[in-house]
């Protein structure tokens, strides 16, 4: 589980991203958040065999 803001590597940070939201990584070893677009990889995990 990873939570994303949008801002963490913004200086100045969270007035210039977006309500924190929670995400769950599943079996494919990755998510998506659906508002930033950023992928958080599970290192470790089945998306690295993928590659």
């Amino acid at each position: 589980r990873v939570a994303c803001d949008g801002a963490s590597d913004i200086p100045g940070g969270a007035a210039l991203g977006h309500p924190r939201v929670w995400l769950e990584v599943d079996e494919t070893g990755y998510v998506d958040c659906g508002y930033c677009d950023r992928r958080f990889i599970l290192i470790g995990g089945p998306a690295d065999e993928a590659h």
